[in-house]
């Protein structure tokens, strides 16, 4: 099946885009085969535009006919099927892509096989970006200011080249891009199709440029992002300095406060020492003095002790013996 018709009845169409190394119809007017590279840069030029029309009337009349859904560049030599049967072998380097064509009038000249493969509108990028805000802008019917711009001259010619719409054509600049599908499951299967299209009418998406905008600003978030992650980090490290530098500012201011303290009222370790050894003698005179008072006293108490001011027991017995005229046995003494 080289025509995808999906369930509301708009069509995807899958064909080689560029082809690098094979020469185009302009190669005798002097325009070189494509490399692998500048095929890949031509890819990525067309992704702010991504029209695709018929026979190159956007630049006549700024209508299209549908847009891209997918495309890809082929990581290596591969086969295809192609629309009248044959078999095209499509270097590594070639830009795929799948249109989805949405016009009535173009979904019928495919069915009719006026279609055999796609062929690029090439133009600078100033010319393109001027395009694409008129198409924006205007009405079909108003398309007289692109008459002016749609002029084109060779590839290698055209200043800052880019790819403004990839063109459904009878005959295909390079005559080796023809509508084809792709082997090994590579193209969209209907049933694919047909949920990738639920999910981005869920999403409020009708088609693959709502997509590209919705990815153009998810880029450009990531991109706001990192400017802020960018942005908080040098805050974070001029704070971090900051922060350092009145530290040491205070530990400074301190250890200067500390420094005319100690000159100010502070003693030196010499008088300190001086006045601890004066205050160890008092205090060990004051303790000698004391001591002898004590023994001042006690020896006083001894004496009257021994003056019989204050008798033992003992002496008061035999005193009252001696005051009945008896001797301690008892018996009386004999005058």
């Amino acid at each position: 099946m080289y025509i995808q018709k999906l369930e509301d009845n708009t069509i995807l169409l899958t064909a080689p885009v560029m082809i690098p190394g094979k020469p185009d119809c302009d190669f005798s007017r002097g325009e070189p085969p494509l490399t692998v590279e500048q095929v890949k840069n031509f890819k990525e030029s067309y992704k702010p535009y991504q029209f695709v029309d018929s026979e190159h009337e956007l630049t006549r009349t700024g209508k299209y006919r549908g847009l891209e859904r997918e495309s890809h560049i082929l990581t290596e030599d591969t086969e295809v099927e192609v629309f009248d049967g044959s078999v095209e072998t499509y270097p590594k380097g070639t830009w795929m892509m799948t249109s989805h064509i949405t016009d009535p009038e173009a979904i019928r000249a495919a069915e009719k096989g006026d279609y055999t493969g796609y062929s690029v509108s090439i133009r600078s990028r100033s010319t393109a970006e001027k395009f694409r805000e008129l198409i924006q802008q205007m009405e079909y019917e108003k398309a007289e200011a692109l008459k002016s711009q749609s002029l084109s001259g060779l590839i290698k010619d055209v200043p800052d080249p880019v790819v403004l719409s990839v063109s459904l054509v009878r005959k295909p600049c390079q005559t080796g891009s023809k509508i084809c599908k792709l082997r090994n499951g590579d193209t969209m299967t209907d049933s694919e199709s047909n949920v990738k299209s639920k999910v981005l009418n869920a999403l409020g998406m009708s088609d693959a440029a709502d997509v590209e905008a919705l990815k153009s600003q998810v880029d450009s978030l990531d991109d706001k992002l990192e400017g802020i992650k960018a942005e908080n980090a040098e805050a974070l490290k001029s704070m971090k300095e900051e922060i350092i530098s009145e530290f040491k500012d205070a530990l400074a201011e301190f250890a200067d406060k500390s420094k005319e303290e100690e000159e100010e009222g502070g003693e030196d370790p010499q008088s300190e020492e001086e006045s601890t050894e004066q205050e160890s003698a008092e205090d060990q005179a004051d303790d000698e003095e004391e001591k002898k008072k004590e023994e001042a006293d006690k020896g006083s108490k001894q004496g009257a002790n021994h003056n019989g001011a204050n008798k033992s027991q003992e002496t008061e017995i035999l005193d009252t013996y001696e005051f009945l005229g008896r001797y301690p046995d008892g018996t009386p003494k004999r005058l």
